[in-house]
């Protein structure tokens, strides 16, 4: 009896505020309680109804004690928004009910969550970013849905939250030029030295843009371009690790550097190509999932399906990238001119696909007909700057290849820096060899941790010297026969490849010595090291009817 009594009281505080919030109550079930909005008439501010009750919610039961234990109660909720249907069943004691996924998603985000929370969906997330304080959590394990990423909703923003998080960061920025932003202009840049902080992230990423030239060129607002980059950084998976948001801003500078340090190339190439390059390279590994295409068509997941096995995860980056572009309070898109949009986004998917290692012969191959063309613009450039003139099909040429050397640019910093890298994309490689071994699919060369002298060092740099002569040094050779300003990329390659060779005959591993504070904070809370993430398809519209599940 005195749990009834208990759960009545606190039933009846949520009913009052459904009622204060206009929502729809749908049913109890044990000590859970479901809620949604715009089930029965549309509504424009359902979700954030929604929100604003969740919050009341979990301040206003604290009053209530628990039985038994005498402590304020605790309830969890989750929140997602999406399609749902709903109706009338049974002939007798009927019942109003909704069905769907949206409904099971919010399910799994409260039983998932943690008492006194609210747990957000990524579609909850970007519908209430700009009016809700939000937290990322993390990529969660749910049963039937794989790993999703998910929030924490703290509170409203009070109305002057982003004028003053702008001036914060306005300071940061004023700060960081002239200090601690300073090794932004040395080949060998070290990004792991940085905080792993979002306003981190945009503070470089808005200092590469201006060092560049681009930000006098095209008005992009401070704004909504830091909203871009964040959320940008929130489709990188922080527990890959390799492919996550930092090696997109460590590719993102060695871009920045060929504009910045090359100067026949700021002639050769438009500004709004110079623009396209360092964001379609920041973009170009949006999503990945930390299992490379060879595992997408072995395992056929979703994203094989539906890029038909060609370029796979390339073709996704592209997808999600071009969707935040267009979606996101479009920074980037909404400076450039309306008839140059198209050649922008034409540009732009060019570049990424043309981080498909297995296409590198194809690329190679448009690039060495070009060097010619691209060379004679170079020496005209030379004896009378600005006046080079290449046609679209031979700097497309150049784009591509310009974006593959900065996605293979771990290979030319320095040894230390280089190697801090290397053992990051062995680790990952050991990940993708544990999913294939779960799966039953075959292990892929080189990722399978059990094998003889797998992870030593005279392994590691067996791999190196393989991959760096196969790749990244014709790379860069190519790209040093037209530019011949970007050599000492090239040599530091070969300084690497000799030091790699060297270590390929030391029998023991060893880890690396690189310092860098984003080392602990790119492992993943132990929740998420259950497995890999599953495959995310692409982004649905769900349309506005958003669910609250809570349970006491």
């Amino acid at each position: 009896m005195e749990v009834v009594t208990w759960l009545s009281q606190v039933f009846s505080i949520m009913d009052e505020l459904c009622d204060k919030y206009q929502l729809d109550k749908i049913k109890t079930i044990g000590d859970a309680y479901m809620v949604g909005g715009a089930l029965c008439q549309p509504s424009r501010d359902h979700l954030s109804a929604i929100a604003d009750f969740a919050l009341e919610v979990v301040s206003a039961v604290q009053q209530i004690r628990t039985p038994g234990v005498n402590s304020p109660v605790q309830v969890r909720i989750g929140i997602h928004v999406g399609p749902v249907v709903a109706g009338i069943i049974g002939t007798r004691r009927f019942l109003y009910d909704v069905w769907g996924d949206t409904v099971n998603i919010a399910s799994r985000l409260e039983s998932t969550g943690q008492g006194g929370r609210i747990q957000v969906s990524q579609s909850v997330y970007e519908r209430l970013q700009d009016c809700y304080k939000l937290e990322r959590r993390g990529r969660v394990r749910m049963k039937g849905k794989g790993d999703q990423v998910t929030y924490w909703l703290i509170g409203r923003k009070n109305s002057d939250d982003d004028e003053n998080l702008l001036m914060t960061r306005e300071r940061a920025v004023s700060c960081l030029m002239f200090s601690n932003v300073n090794d932004i202009n040395e080949v060998d840049f070290c990004v792991w030295r940085y905080d792993t902080t979002v306003t981190t992230h945009q503070i470089l990423v808005r200092q590469m843009l201006h060092r560049s030239g681009l930000l006098a060129r095209f008005p992009i607002n401070d704004y909504a371009l830091n909203k871009f980059i964040a959320a940008l950084a929130a489709n990188y998976h922080i527990e890959n690790p390799f492919h996550n948001f930092l090696h997109a801003l460590d590719a993102m500078h060695c871009i920045f550097l060929f504009l910045r340090r090359v100067q026949p190339l700021t002639d050769l190439l438009q500004p709004l190509e110079q623009l396209v390059l360092l964001v379609a390279i920041l973009c170009h590994d949006a999503d990945h999932p930390g299992l490379n295409n060879i595992f997408q068509e072995r395992a056929q997941t979703e994203l094989a399906l539906i890029y038909n096995g060609s370029s796979i995860l390339e073709s996704h980056h592209c997808s999600i990238a071009y969707r935040l572009l267009s979606s996101i309070n479009p920074a980037v898109l909404g400076s450039v001119p309306q008839e140059h949009r198209a050649p922008f986004r034409q540009i732009f998917t060019s570049c990424i696909l043309a981080t498909d290692m297995a296409r590198h012969d194809h690329y190679m191959r448009k690039i060495t007909k070009a060097v010619p063309i691209l060379r004679e613009a170079v020496a005209a450039s030379s004896s009378n700057p600005g006046v080079a003139k290449v046609d679209q099909k031979h700097r497309t040429a150049l784009l591509c290849m310009l974006m593959k050397c900065a996605d293979l640019c771990n290979s030319t910093r320095s040894f230390d820096n280089s190697r801090f890298w290397a053992e990051r994309l062995q680790e990952e490689y050991f990940l993708q060899g544990d999913e294939e071994r779960e799966r039953g699919l075959p292990v892929s060369f080189g990722m399978d941790r059990y094998a003889d002298q797998a992870g030593t060092l005279a392994a590691v740099g067996r791999s190196q010297v393989s991959f760096l002569e196969a790749f990244a040094l014709p790379c860069y050779e190519a790209v040093q026969q037209a530019l011949p300003d970007t050599k000492v990329f090239t040599a530091n390659i070969v300084n690497n490849i000799n030091i790699w060779r060297k270590l390929s005959l030391t029998p023991l591993a060893q880890p690396s010595s690189l310092p860098g504070p984003g080392q602990a904070q790119l492992v993943a809370p132990s929740q998420e090291q259950n497995g890999r993430p599953r495959l995310p398809g692409p982004p649905r519209n769900n349309s506005e009817a958003p669910i609250a599940q809570q349970e006491s």
